[in-house]
């Protein structure tokens, strides 16, 4: 997974620097079982299904700002 952090600059939701590692990993059965409980509008940009992988970094879970998550496969990493 990536995490992008951003802010609020005259209504538009831009990139900060992030507080720590953007990035984490999760095996893939369970991040389809969390995101499979949750209707994807529903949820949007909410931390509520990422709050429930342990491996979710707590300052991603902290973040007061607009954000978004990316899942990111082995193969695409940089």
């Amino acid at each position: 997974m990536r995490f992008y952090p951003q802010a609020w600059q005259n209504d538009y939701a831009i990139d900060v620097d992030p507080e720590g590692p953007t990035e984490f990993e999760v095996e893939a059965s369970t991040l389809a079982e969390v995101l499979s409980q949750y209707d994807e509008w529903s949820k949007a940009y909410s931390h509520e299904p990422f709050a429930k992988l342990r491996e979710t970094p707590e300052w991603m879970l902290e973040w007061r700002g607009p954000f978004y998550y990316e899942v990111v496969w082995p193969e695409e990493k940089e």
